[in-house]
């Protein structure tokens, strides 16, 4: 019974984490206008819009992800040189014409989703895996705790794109 206790455990901290990205993707909305989509991120590679955009998708993506590890099967894994190519490129190409409004609808739908997908799960399923984007072996459960660093990891690419965002080099203190 104790096992069931904790797996129980590990799916309401799921869920609150799930529900902590949810927050902070409102939150980094929130600071932006229409107008700052169009605006060079920190990676300069990437626009604010590709930016909010990859976060949206990689969302959208979750509920394959899990379904694939389920099965034992991995994604994404090209040479990180070819992967980051083809991630840039569909960023920028999924990004034409989204807005704000279509970025946070997309996104919560996305969420709806991924926590369909974990109450569908069996306790059992939360550590089955594969190797997910060339960057090692991800649990279901580790699939989505990635999405809170992944949020943090591409918020700074937006905080550090010039000194009207909060946090960004050069901002005025």
């Amino acid at each position: 019974m104790a096992m069931v206790d904790v797996q129980a455990g590990e799916r309401q901290a799921i869920r609150e984490q799930l529900a902590s990205a949810r927050a902070g993707f409102h939150a980094l909305l929130e600071e932006l206008t229409d107008g700052d989509l169009r605006r060079p991120s920190g990676n300069p590679a990437w626009t604010v819009r590709a930016v909010v955009t990859h976060l949206v998708w990689s969302l959208e993506l979750l509920p394959r992800e899990v379904a694939s590890a389920r099965r034992g099967k991995g994604m994404f894994n090209f040479p990180p040189v070819l992967r980051d190519a083809l991630n840039a490129w569909g960023a920028r190409l999924a990004a034409r014409g989204q807005t704000l409004e279509s970025l946070r609808r997309r996104y919560d739908a996305a969420f709806t989703a991924a926590l369909a997908t974990l109450e569908g799960l069996h306790d059992d399923e939360l550590r089955l895996g594969a190797h997910f984007w060339s960057e090692g072996f991800r649990d279901v459960a580790g699939l989505y705790a990635a999405q809170v660093g992944h949020l943090a990891e591409h918020g700074d690419d937006i905080h550090r794109a010039g000194p009207r965002f909060p946090g960004a080099a050069g901002a005025a203190q």
